[in-house]
């Protein structure tokens, strides 16, 4: 289980020139680090193998983000839901030893109807040497 919150000033969003931002909550579509705005986050994930499917896990994140302004006009900027999923396989013996699968998909729900998807398949293969 996983449990999130963040609070960003009003004067500007987050900002981050050099590399990694300083914050908990950057999901796949959204950041939830504009000006003023409060994010929360709900997550829980899971790891099959204590029902005998070996390599296999998965997890949820669950965000909301409310309150955002424009920094520049202070004009509120509309709230956002975004929803991950995520499954992961990465077998353990045989053949298929370091390989591993991911499946991800993401959608945020914008205030006033838009929204936006995204859908991720990504395989990686460590080399046995």
């Amino acid at each position: 289980l996983t449990l999130a919150a963040t609070n960003t000033g009003e004067g500007a969003r987050i900002r981050s020139p050099y590399g990694g931002r300083p914050g908990f909550l950057s999901l796949m579509l959204q950041n939830f680090d504009r000006a003023n705005e409060t994010g929360l986050l709900t997550g829980l994930s899971y790891d099959f193998s204590g029902i005998g499917l070996t390599g296999l896990s998965a997890f949820s994140n669950f965000a909301w983000g409310n309150n955002a302004k424009d920094a520049n006009t202070g004009r509120s900027l509309p709230d956002v839901d975004e929803y991950n999923f995520t499954i992961d396989y990465r077998p353990q013996a045989g053949l298929l030893n370091g390989l591993w699968l991911r499946l991800r998909h993401a959608r945020a729900d914008f205030e006033g109807g838009n929204y936006t998807e995204d859908t991720r398949g990504i395989l990686n293969y460590e080399l046995p040497f």
